[in-house]
């Protein structure tokens, strides 16, 4: 074994790259506390190009920043954000938390990762406001409320990606006393009407629904006041499982039930149906 000792290792004076190799599965090892060189400071641009002055860079500016020029593959720059611009998330050049646009404010800081040539990945993101990047539990988005007076549907379209909840709220919902409401879900390749494993049930008694919708809601010749919540149960296969929970005006008994859907995507919208609207709203959230 050797040792070398030096008060400083160059490579060549055209400045062409040091490389230092350790052996078998020795690696290199700093024996020693490790400085990076912070370089000049950058103004933000639409692809941001890094200094090869340092590993550690001031962005200034306020312009959107969509791509990282490549400083080499296997590099790590860390950012300091010097004002509010937007950090643009690209699904393969520049990978954030939560595959989300972030917001910088003065003083955030990001630790980049160079995987592929000008492909980068977010491997730490710190706010100087101590706030996560990405909340634990995301809250609920409430949609706008659809009126039922008149009309035989109702359909609430565009539900993002990522969705593994909803909650269909009716609020004094009657289909002019004379029908049962139906729910059904649907992808971006439209509302589906078949394959739906379904039931709903009054005073203990479960009735078997049929396979065009996810749940019958029991509300003929009544208003109805409740709740369905839909969850997604295997993202693979983009199962979804409803439960509902109701009462109306005419019988004292809550009418209940459950039922079971695999679409061929994401979920994307939800229609109600049965009859023709008279009376109530209707609203979903979705988290």
């Amino acid at each position: 074994m050797s040792t070398l000792k030096a008060d400083a290792v160059t490579s060549a004076q055209d400045n062409t790259a040091l490389t230092l190799s350790g052996t078998g599965t020795g690696g290199v090892k700093v024996n020693d506390f490790f400085v990076q060189t912070k370089g000049a400071d950058i103004a933000s641009g639409t692809t941001l190009t890094l200094g090869k002055d340092g590993n550690q860079f001031d962005v200034t500016g306020t312009t959107t920043i969509t791509g990282i020029a490549t400083q080499g593959i296997g590099s790590y720059v860390t950012l300091h954000f010097d004002g509010i611009l937007t950090f643009t998330h690209h699904s393969t050049n520049l990978i954030l938390p939560g595959a989300a646009n972030i917001t910088t404010a003065a003083g955030d800081i990001a630790v980049m990762y160079e995987y592929a040539s000008a492909d980068w990945r977010c491997v730490s993101y710190t706010k100087a406001s101590g706030e996560a990047v990405v909340a634990a539990t995301a809250g609920f988005t409430l949609a706008t409320e659809q009126a039922t007076t008149s009309g035989t549907s109702v359909t609430f379209g565009s539900i993002p990606a990522g969705t593994k909840m909803i909650i269909v709220q009716f609020v004094g919902v009657s289909f002019s006393g004379t029908a049962d409401g139906l729910v059904q879900i649907g992808d971006s390749g439209g509302i589906e009407t078949s394959g739906y494993t379904s039931m709903a049930g009054k005073d203990g008694a479960l009735q078997a629904g049929t396979t065009s919708f996810l749940v019958m809601i029991m509300g003929s010749s009544s208003v109805l006041q409740g709740q369905m919540m839909l969850t997604l149960e295997d993202a693979s296969n983009f199962t979804w499982v409803a439960t509902q929970h109701f009462g109306d005006n005419v019988n004292t008994p809550l009418w209940y039930g459950a039922g079971q859907k695999s679409l061929s995507a994401e979920l994307t919208q939800v229609k109600i149906s049965g009859g023709t609207f008279d009376a109530g709203a209707i609203n979903i959230l979705y988290q």
